[in-house]
Formats: C-alpha cells, sequence, structure tokens
C-alpha cells in the first residue's frame, strides 16, 4: 500500500508540473487536398518515375560542374485537369551544395569525390536539393489537350585534380525525388 500511495503523489506531481505555460499567439494552416490532376512521364516513358543513363566520363575527362557534358531528359505533363501553371520542384535529400551526391559507396565500386549536377534546358545549373528562382526553373501553362515538358540537363562532374580529395573510378549512382508544383 505504501509503495501504491507512493507513485500516486509521485505521478501526481509530475502531471501538476506539466500545466504552467504560456500562450503568446497563434499559427493558423490553411491548404486543400485535391486529386491528381495530371499523368506524369520521365523521358517518354509514361511513368512518373524514370532512369537516366549518363555516358561514361573518363577520368581524364572529368570537369568541374559548369564545363560537364549534359544529357538531356525530360519530365512531362499529360492528361491534365487543371488550368494552372506548373513546374517540377526538386526535393532531393541526399545533395551537398546543390548537387546529387553519388549514392554507390567506393566499398560496393562507387566512385568517390563525384556527384551528379542538374541543369535547366538552357544549361544553366539548379538547386537538386530545393528552391529554384523561377528565372531558372520557370513555370509553364499547362497544356490541357496536349503535353507540358520541361527539359533538364543531368551530368557527372567531380573534383579534378591530383590531391587526396581527387575523384576516383567507380560507378555513380543517385536518385532525385520530385514534385509538381501548381501556381
Amino acid at each position: 500500500m505504501k509503495k501504491f500511495l507512493a507513485c500516486t503523489v509521485l505521478g501526481f506531481g509530475f502531471i501538476g508540473s506539466g500545466f504552467a505555460y504560456s500562450a503568446d499567439g497563434i499559427v493558423q494552416f490553411n491548404g486543400m487536398l485535391t486529386e491528381e490532376s495530371c499523368d506524369l512521364s520521365v523521358d517518354g516513358n509514361g511513368y512518373s518515375d524514370g532512369m537516366v543513363i549518363l555516358p561514361p566520363v573518363p577520368l581524364s575527362e572529368l570537369t568541374v560542374h559548369e564545363d560537364a557534358q549534359q544529357t538531356q531528359f525530360s519530365i512531362a505533363l499529360r492528361n491534365c485537369n487543371t488550368a494552372l501553371t506548373v513546374r517540377p520542384r526538386f526535393e532531393a535529400d541526399n545533395t551537398i551544395s546543390g548537387f546529387l551526391v553519388n549514392t554507390t559507396p567506393p566499398e560496393s565500386g562507387g566512385a568517390e569525390n563525384v556527384h551528379i549536377a542538374l541543369y535547366n534546358e538552357e544549361g544553366t545549373p539548379l538547386n537538386a536539393g530545393g528552391y529554384n528562382a523561377d528565372d531558372r526553373n520557370p513555370y509553364k501553362p499547362v497544356s490541357v489537350d496536349g503535353e507540358t515538358v520541361f527539359y533538364y540537363n543531368a551530368a557527372v562532374a567531380g573534383v579534378v585534380g591530383d590531391g587526396p580529395n581527387s575523384a576516383t573510378v567507380g560507378l555513380v549512382t543517385s536518385s532525385l525525388v520530385y514534385s509538381i508544383e501548381y501556381k
């Protein structure tokens, strides 16, 4: 009985101590749940997921991202039931300084000190893990009867030189999560 009473008194002490607080403001959230309004296709495959094959880059030709050989890919929207403007938004969490990191570890044959850079269709670098200004990743009006296509480029780039942080030969893989922003 003594143990029960002691635990009960101790429990009420903890409960009572948690009620002191101060309310200084309110944050309200407004949102909307909608139906999926477009069919997505990566590189014309008819699916929202896809794979972009980057050509092999000889170590002697590896460059920093500004000079890297770019490979084009596309994200297309079809059968849209909205008249808004849209754009893909990149949400990758496997980035460093806006570049996609190589997700193949060296012990599995992965190259070191390389990354995958993303570019818009004009070849301007994009932030693979977050916000991109409208002039770098512009919104486009949705084509209700046709297809709205966004062209991007990707390239393998890395640290060039003979230092301890220089790129090494190996596999380069990564992934990019995207969603469609409506405006």
